[in-house]
């Protein structure tokens, strides 16, 4: 999971900065079109990658999860429907609260990061879009407290650390709010807070033996990214109106909003545990 939080802090961050640096560098014609080769530089690397990687085998699906030590209900996994699937993956208590934690994760991340460029465009800043990229280079930190995440999981829970990562990205949120000249220093601590706190939801993912990890991480995918797309929509909206106020008011309330889920699911399981005999 570190890992593929890392390739996202990469995949974000380079995809902030390319579009904003060359816009004025080489034109946004060209910017774009730059953009749009290494997208599909990637593609053929994703298409190219398996190839290279998984050994050829012409032994039965089957047989090659029993060679891996699967059970027999692992193996009887690819007979069950997708809908079977997304039931059991949707009444998994872990799983919800990946899921939530997952989207409001994203719609945070996104909320920021798109009103901090809207921000830094108008005074006092007048930032030009290189400046503006620029800024998000701060969240490459992010990747040694990510692949060193397992030092800190070692001495905390899981509770504890969603508490202090919490409390890091309110921190740095009130850092660039409150004292504009550590802009730098507020991004940085705000994407080590934002993508730990995505490791430790990821890590849920596997906790779930009832759900094939691949459909766990389907659904987990698309709260994680629907998420993405209402904060930034919402965000460019709410700083039209309300300015970075607004948006930071327009992400504790999504917060709030998610925490009370959370906990009334968990107090709704609890009461029917207690009722069933």
């Amino acid at each position: 999971m570190p890992l593929y939080v890392t390739g996202t802090i990469v995949g974000s961050t380079l995809s902030r900065f390319y579009p904003a640096w060359s816009v004025d560098a080489i034109g946004w014609k060209l910017g774009f079109l730059s953009s749009a080769c290494l997208m599909v530089l990637a593609a053929v690397a994703i298409c190219l990658l398996p190839k290279a990687t998984l050994p050829r085998t012409t032994l039965p699906e089957t047989t090659l999860l029993k060679t891996a030590g699967a059970g027999p209900t692992q193996c009887a996994e690819r007979h069950q429907t997708p809908v079977t699937y997304i039931r059991r993956a949707l009444t998994d208590n872990t799983l919800l609260i990946a899921y939530l934690a997952g989207f409001a994760l994203l719609f945070t991340q996104s909320a920021v990061f798109t009103a901090l460029g809207l921000w830094l465009s108008q005074e006092p800043y007048h930032w030009d879009s290189q400046q503006i990229g620029t800024i998000y280079l701060a969240c490459l930190p992010a990747l040694f407290f990510v692949l060193t995440s397992s030092v800190l999981r070692r001495y905390l829970s899981e509770i504890a650390i969603a508490i202090l990562l919490m409390a890091l990205i309110w921190g740095s949120l009130w850092l660039i709010s409150a004292m504009h000249m550590s802009i730098p220093v507020g991004v940085a601590l705000f994407a080590i807070g934002t993508y730990m706190f995505q490791t430790v939801t990821t890590q849920l993912l596997s906790s779930s033996r009832r759900v094939p990890a691949g459909v766990a991480a389907g659904i987990y995918l698309t709260c994680y990214y629907l998420g993405g797309a209402m904060g930034a929509s919402l965000a460019a909206y709410a700083f039209a109106i309300w300015a970075w106020s607004g948006v930071v008011a327009c992400i504790a309330i999504t917060q709030v909003f998610i925490f009370c889920l959370i906990m009334g699911g968990r107090y709704c399981r609890r009461s029917g545990k207690r009722k069933s005999p």
